[in-house]
């Protein structure tokens, strides 16, 4: 693995191989980039290094928004939904009834 590669994270979700650069927030599904906001930036992020837990809406709103006041949490489904979309991982992030949020991986 050459110098560049090590600054990559990879990882499997759901079939896909989701590429993460740090350094410069570009991310990868299957080796195409996708734009990401810097919200869902930072949100897949906290999903991939917290992988098969379930997170509340306020948990995640701590986490990611660095927001401990109590606004709106469907700013949370709101970025959760574009992150599905984006990243084509509809059945990876999953809604947990009457609790949160969860990244489902194998």
């Amino acid at each position: 693995m050459n110098q560049s590669e090590e600054q990559y994270g990879r990882f499997t979700v759901c079939g896909a191989i989701i590429t993460v650069n740090p350094t410069d927030h570009f991310v990868y599904r299957n080796g195409v980039s996708i734009h990401l906001a810097p919200l869902e930036y930072k949100l897949l992020m906290f999903f991939l290094q917290n992988p098969n837990e379930v997170y509340t809406r306020a948990e995640l709103l701590q986490a990611v928004w660095e927001c401990q006041s109590p606004i709106a949490t469907r700013t949370v489904d709101i970025h959760i939904c574009s992150l599905r979309r984006k990243l084509h991982l509809e059945k990876s992030i999953q809604t947990v009834p009457t609790i949160g949020y969860m990244l489902r991986t194998p």
